[in-house]
């Protein structure tokens, strides 16, 4: 189950934005694992099996943003020739406002990330099982007929 695991971890992240490269890659693996990654990609505890989706976290171009801030509130606290104190609280405050900036995308970019890769697997179980569980075909049978029947239009 750990090799299957590894697979679908992978390939979600490889094929992210791709459910056709995405099917064909866990083609072979049973719905019921799927199910169960979903599950463990969904849960808050910690899972029995390491979901393997590693992926690049931030680059060195993420912190420009927050150094340059930094630099640019020395150049305004220099040239407006404040005192040494005042030049050092303004320097503080905008780099941990900057930073708090930072740290909350990070927590949601990977919960949406997260969120995304969970949708994949998610049309991917609901793909298979409407094609090959019958008690799906008959209740999209049925649900225009009792439509019809409580005087509803669509």
């Amino acid at each position: 189950m750990r090799d299957q695991y590894k697979v679908i971890g992978t390939s979600l992240v490889s094929c992210d934005g791709n459910p056709n490269r995405f099917r064909v890659a866990v083609s072979f693996i049973p719905v019921e694992i799927l199910e169960s990654y979903l599950e463990d990609l969904l849960s808050t505890s910690p899972s029995r099996f390491p979901l393997f989706l590693n992926r690049k976290r931030f680059s060195h171009a993420t912190y420009i943003p927050l150094i340059a801030t930094s630099l640019a509130c020395i150049l305004v606290a220099s040239l407006i020739r404040l005192p040494y104190f005042a030049s050092i609280l303004i320097l503080l405050s905008a780099t941990a406002l900057f930073g708090s900036g930072l740290a909350l995308y990070s927590y949601y970019h990977g919960a949406l990330f997260r969120m995304r890769l969970a949708r994949t697997l998610h049309d991917e179980i609901r793909r298979r099982r409407n094609r090959f569980d019958d008690t799906s075909i008959t209740f999209i049978d049925e649900g225009p007929k009792v439509a019809r029947a409580s005087g509803m239009v669509h």
